[in-house]
């Protein structure tokens, strides 16, 4: 089988409403053929700390707790389109 020469995606992390890259990637690779499939920011003890500081606060101020659960069923319901939309390239 040959190599593949396309580039494969790259994934950042998303903390506190942001998109964080670092220079250090984890490499994901298929187990059954060891081709990489896609590299992903390799987070810190720090991006780890910033991130549970953002989800603390989210909780804090109480959006998702205090929706309706109408609103809750929209986002739920938002989210399954969205997976449904990237199927192929989640599988």
């Amino acid at each position: 089988m040959s190599a593949s020469t396309a580039p494969v995606p790259h994934f950042k992390m998303y903390i506190d409403g942001q998109w964080v890259d670092t220079d250090d990637r984890y490499e994901l690779t298929n187990p059954a053929n060891e081709m990489i499939l896609a590299t992903a920011a390799r987070g810190t003890v720090e991006h780890a700390d910033q991130a549970v500081a953002a989800a603390l606060a989210a909780h804090r101020k109480g959006e998702w707790r205090n929706a309706t659960p109408e609103e809750r069923a929209a986002t739920m319901t938002r989210i399954v389109e969205i997976l449904n939309e990237r199927m192929d390239e989640l599988v």
